[in-house]
């Protein structure tokens, strides 16, 4: 497995070479000037923005995670007119308020965690943007408190717009917009 990351990191810098993704040398490459085809690259650590709470949260980017996941507290499977919803709060730990949330209950995900039971997780959607991305995804919720980073983003916002340097965190700002 080693060898492989290795293998990908040497074709990484050869396709920057032969695509032409350079600096003169009197400047650098910032983070935002690399691409890979039509990807960005980020790092292992970026800010996420929820656009529809006008909310910015720390995140860890996971390539080993399937799902993305969101701090959701006092989770809650109420039922709206005869549908699943969930009930919860988001915790913006910058300002330290609470964002009550409803959102329909998409359905409900097992987790498979290293070591321990899996768990079943509620699912919404939520929109996420990080850099200039914005997708629209399937987002688990469970309560990060105990966690480094309340917004960790698996594969299924990273599947065809981004790879991950794991050198780099925090290289760029999420866009503001809301698509």
């Amino acid at each position: 497995m080693r060898y492989a990351k290795v293998f990908m990191s040497v074709l990484l810098i050869a396709s920057f070479i032969e695509t032409g993704v350079s600096a003169k040398k009197s400047e650098a490459v910032t983070p935002s000037e690399l691409k890979y085809g039509n990807k960005i690259i980020i790092g292992q650590k970026e800010l996420a923005y929820l656009p529809n709470y006008d909310l910015t949260m720390e995140a860890r980017i996971d390539t080993g995670a399937t799902t993305t996941s969101v701090d959701a507290r006092d989770i809650k499977i109420i039922d709206i007119d005869g549908k699943k919803w969930v009930k919860f709060k988001l915790y913006d730990r910058k300002n330290k308020k609470f964002h009550e949330v409803k959102k329909p209950l998409i359905k409900k995900v097992s987790i498979k965690r290293h070591g321990q039971e899996d768990q079943i997780r509620p699912a919404v959607y939520f929109r996420i943007n990080i850099s200039n991305i914005s997708s629209y995804i399937l987002v688990t919720l469970t309560d990060r408190s105990k966690y480094e980073f309340p917004v960790l983003i698996g594969r299924n916002f990273l599947k065809g717009v981004a790879i991950v340097d794991v050198d780099k965190s925090f290289t760029r700002k999420p866009t503001k917009k809301s698509k």
